[in-house]
């Protein structure tokens, strides 16, 4: 993941990964998906990242929208912005559907 941002985000990498970068996964921001023991959710600043028992993965981004004040606020929306299938040829939306 850093390889692909350091090529086409055009932003620095930086230790807080605070600045609209996507970053990896790391183990302190890990969750449990509620019904879901199969997946794993890990939190970022501006993203987040679902993986599956199976290998399979997926990237939603938060959508922000200006306020009147010109801060950003979330909208309530995600986009996705990657997936895919595991070895066995779900995905995470698969997962997330059952």
């Amino acid at each position: 993941m850093r390889e692909v941002e350091e090529a086409h985000s055009g932003l620095p990498e930086i230790p807080t990964c605070d600045n609209g970068r996507m970053c990896p996964p790391v183990e302190k921001q890990e969750t449990d998906v509620p019904d879901k023991p199969q997946l794993k959710r890990y939190r970022h600043t501006w993203h987040y990242t679902l993986i599956a028992d199976n290998g399979s993965f997926l990237i939603r981004r938060f959508l922000f929208e200006k306020n009147a004040d010109g801060k950003l606020r979330k909208t309530g929306k995600e986009e996705t912005e990657f997936s895919k299938a595991g070895e066995d040829g779900k995905s995470v939306e698969h997962f997330e559907k059952n």
